[in-house]
């Protein structure tokens, strides 16, 4: 196995079930590794400083709201078989359990030799909304190097996690989309959902970031812990995680293809397995 995998954990329902898919399914498990913290700026700087350390010509980190595929490591192993000279990463493709279509989420399969030259360039805490983006641009702004992506789905994203999790999540994206997202995104989460507790907390939360406004926008998820137990304080108390197991995971994979666009079924169901620059 000539990559490692990094798992970036706060603490997602998902963590312990995610690191025992990959033990169980890797060639070589002293090659797979937990952070754990917050904010992600810190989550970053030790992912990078822990890819050093286990000195492999690649490192996919991988967040822990990503619950992988039966096609998990048959993709990453042909991803890291024709990994592209310039590429500083290759972004993979997951389906987002609450919305129901696939987008890149979670998954970001580095060249190490780029990557460690990121490590001087994480921003400080607060300076960035998507310190992660930051750094691949400024990565390739003073490198030649550039990302790509996978144009297969390979995980479900937000696999019943935390509902707090989820309020943040979508206070967040509230100021990264323009208005007709925001309505795509809420109507979206009402039809896939049936208008369940997954659905309020998503709505809430676009709602909530629109009403703050962007200046008290962070990442750190704690800045609304206060809203999110006056909305949902008593709903949350009764809330049980979904338990977990191979067959529901790749069901809810294919059954959410319903509501993809022709253009995303098309190319799941037809296209050869591809790299594409991004």
């Amino acid at each position: 196995m000539d990559y490692s995998i990094i798992i970036r954990s706060s603490g997602e329902n998902t963590t312990n079930g995610l690191y025992d898919f990959l033990v169980k399914h890797a060639d070589d498990k002293d090659c797979i590794a937990i952070v754990k913290g917050s904010p992600f700026e810190y989550t970053l700087k030790k992912s990078i400083e822990k890819a050093i350390e286990l000195n492999k010509p690649k490192t996919l980190f991988i967040d822990a709201d990503i619950t992988p595929a039966l096609n998990f490591f048959s993709m990453l192993n042909y991803a890291s078989r024709n990994f592209p000279e310039d590429a500083l990463v290759i972004e993979f493709r997951a389906l987002d359990f609450l919305l129901k279509y696939p987008a890149c989420r979670g998954l970001h399969f580095y060249k190490l030799e780029f990557l460690k030259r990121g490590l001087d360039l994480i921003p400080e805490y607060g300076k960035e909304l998507r310190p992660e983006t930051y750094l691949k641009n400024q990565i390739c702004k003073f490198n030649d190097c550039i990302t790509y992506r996978l144009n297969k789905p390979i995980a479900l994203h937000d696999y019943y996690q935390n509902p707090y999790d989820i309020f943040a999540k979508s206070v967040v994206r509230s100021i990264r989309m323009d208005v007709k997202q925001q309505l795509y995104l809420s109507s979206e989460s009402e039809k896939n959902n049936h208008g369940n507790f997954y659905s309020k907390i998503i709505n809430s939360g676009v709602e909530y970031g629109l009403k703050i406004g962007a200046s008290k926008i962070n990442n750190n998820r704690e800045s609304y812990r206060e809203e999110f137990d006056r909305l949902f304080g008593d709903e949350y108390k009764k809330f049980k995680p979904q338990k977990q197991s191979a067959f529901l995971i790749n069901w809810t994979l294919l059954r959410g293809m319903y509501k993809w666009s022709f253009k995303e079924l098309y190319r799941f169901l037809f296209h050869k397995i591809r790299i594409y620059k991004f």
